[in-house]
């Protein structure tokens, strides 16, 4: 199983990371955001700030079993003050009856041969009767990394190696608060248009400027932009080309 998780993302812009990689066949997706913008089923675990405002794993895995519904999986971050192996025996011990799979989110730093770390957590769990808890990993997950992992680990939260194309990086500022321009330093400040000219180019200029001859706004809300619509019936037919290898657009 391979969910996404996009982390640090503003609302208006996640939706449609998050819309691209479930059509892509991602089992699900992590923000709520766009989960309740697309209807689609949102899944995730504890976060490491969850641990670190309550100060143990053994509290957070408490908390969020009380908090979440029943359909929720209980899956538990473990790394981020214990010991790997130690960890996942604290949050299983905390939740016995719910525990679903921990997670597994180590600094690279930290990490040494990170396939024998998961073999011996996958071993401490079976010898103390956690056999059925699985194991879930996170953090620079790309395919040759889930290929080697795959003989221990049983799920993975993938984030920027989700796209095969090189990325590009990008930020996102506030120009504007309640209609009043507002930007930092080395910003251009207000409201902006994208607009698409006869050309086929793009020029970005503020929102009260005067419109060019011929051209249109190249910024559409998501609902427009998805063609035909159904979300769910664009995944099956993208699953179903990437089964035979025949793509259709």
């Amino acid at each position: 199983m391979v969910s996404f998780g996009a982390r640090r993302m503003h609302p208006a812009i996640t939706p449609m990371i998050e819309r691209s990689a479930y059509l892509g066949g991602c089992d699900g997706v992590t923000i709520n955001v766009a989960a309740e913008a697309l209807g689609i089923p949102a899944s995730g675990t504890t976060p490491h700030a969850l641990v670190l405002v309550l100060g143990s794993t053994e509290e957070a895995a408490k908390a969020f079993d009380e908090a979440m519904p029943q359909e929720i999986p209980r899956t538990i971050i473990i790394d981020t003050f214990d010991d790997e192996k130690f960890g996942a025996l604290i949050a299983a011990r905390a939740i016995p009856d719910s525990i679903y799979a921990i997670r597994m989110d180590t600094p690279g730093n930290r990490r040494g041969d990170f396939l024998d770390l998961m073999r011996e957590v996958r071993w401490e769990l079976d010898r103390h009767g956690f056999g059925h808890v699985r194991i879930f990993a996170s953090g620079g997950m790309d395919v040759d990394y889930i290929l080697h992992l795959n003989p221990v680990c049983d799920a993975y939260g993938v984030g920027g190696y989700i796209a095969s194309a090189p990325m590009v990086d990008y930020s996102l500022d506030i120009v504007e608060v309640n209609g009043e321009d507002r930007s930092k330093r080395g910003k251009r400040g207000g409201r902006k248009r994208l607009l698409e000219l006869d050309d086929g180019t793009r020029k970005v200029l503020p929102a009260n400027a005067p419109q060019p001859e011929g051209a249109r706004d190249a910024q559409r809300p998501i609902e427009e932009a998805s063609g035909d619509g159904d979300i769910h019936a664009l995944r099956e037919r993208v699953l179903a080309q990437l089964a035979t290898g025949v793509f259709v657009l």
